[in-house]
């Protein structure tokens, strides 16, 4: 499973992918896009979490093998910790903007 945080998303994106981001437009104006293709190239379960809370009902509900995580650091080293012992493989988002507001990820990092 790919667990992204919300903050990926375009903050003035009026399309609301926190409940399925098969509900993207596919505007380009962030990276989901781009993650899209990569969830229908390896036919993975891509979730996108508003918190940490989320994020382990996403855990809990799909029982993946193995997760490939998304967020800042302190997010991100917090839930390693608490999906303890699923195997986490953590990827930190970039903060260009400043934190929890149109950040990015090297896609080619989730790849």
């Amino acid at each position: 499973m790919l667990l992204l945080p919300h903050c990926l998303q375009e903050y003035d994106c009026p399309i609301k992918i926190t409940s399925n981001i098969d509900n993207c437009k596919r505007c380009g104006q962030c990276k989901i896009n781009a993650i899209l293709d990569l969830k229908e190239t390896y036919g993975i379960s891509v979730k996108v979490a508003t918190g940490g809370t989320l994020a382990r009902k996403y855990i809990k509900d799909v029982r993946p093998k193995v997760v490939i995580a998304v967020a800042c650091e302190r997010d991100l080293i917090s839930g390693i910790i608490d999906a303890f012992p699923l195997p986490v493989y953590g990827i930190f988002n970039e903060r260009i903007h400043g934190p929890c507001f149109n950040t990015s990820v090297a896609t080619e990092e989730i790849k």
